[in-house]
C-alpha cells in the first residue's frame, strides 16, 4: 500500500505543477477509514491558490470518478483549525453500502492548527433509501508552499 501511496503522491504533484502555475499551499494528507466503505481515501491533496483562494481538492475517490481536481471551499478558518468541504455527486455505491445504484457524498475534512491532525466526515445520502449514512477517517497532513 506505501508504494501505491507514493505513485498517487507523484502522480498528484505532477498534475498540480500541470493545473497550478502560481503560488499555491498545498495539504497533502494521509487517512485511515474508521469504517470500511471505500468512500475516504487513503491520501487526499487540498491546494488554496494564494492569488484566488480558490480550493481544488483531489483523491482516489475523484480520481475515478470525475478524473480531475473538484472544486472545495473552506468551511471554517481560524487560528484553531480549518475545515475543506466538498461533494462528489451521483457515485456509484458498493453492494455492500446500498443496492441503489448512486449516492452523492458530501466530505468535510478538518486539520487542527498547528500540527495538521486531520479527521475526515463523509456522508452519503443513496437515492431512493431516504437514509443518511455517515463514515470516518483521521490521519496527518503536511503543508507546503
Amino acid at each position: 500500500m506505501r508504494f501505491h501511496s507514493t505513485v498517487l503522491s507523484a502522480i498528484f504533484a505532477l498534475a498540480l505543477c500541470a493545473w497550478n502555475p502560481g503560488a499555491a499551499e498545498t495539504w497533502t494528507c494521509n487517512l485511515t477509514e474508521n469504517t470500511q466503505s471505500g468512500f475516504v481515501a487513503e491520501q487526499v491533496t487540498v491546494v488554496r491558490l494564494e492569488d484566488t483562494g480558490a480550493i481544488k481538492v483531489k483523491d482516489a475517490m475523484i480520481e475515478k470518478y470525475r478524473d480531475g481536481w473538484l472544486r472545495g471551499k473552506i468551511d471554517v478558518e481560524n487560528d484553531k483549525r480549518i475545515t475543506f468541504v466538498w461533494q462528489l455527486p451521483f457515485v456509484k455505491n458498493p453492494p455492500t453500502i446500498s443496492a441503489s445504484s448512486q449516492t452523492n457524498l458530501f466530505y468535510s475534512m478538518t486539520l487542527q492548527k498547528p500540527g495538521l491532525a486531520a479527521r475526515m466526515q463523509v456522508s452519503s445520502f443513496p437515492h431512493g433509501t431516504g437514509r443518511l449514512r455517515t463514515y470516518s477517517g483521521k490521519g496527518q497532513c503536511v503543508l507546503s508552499k
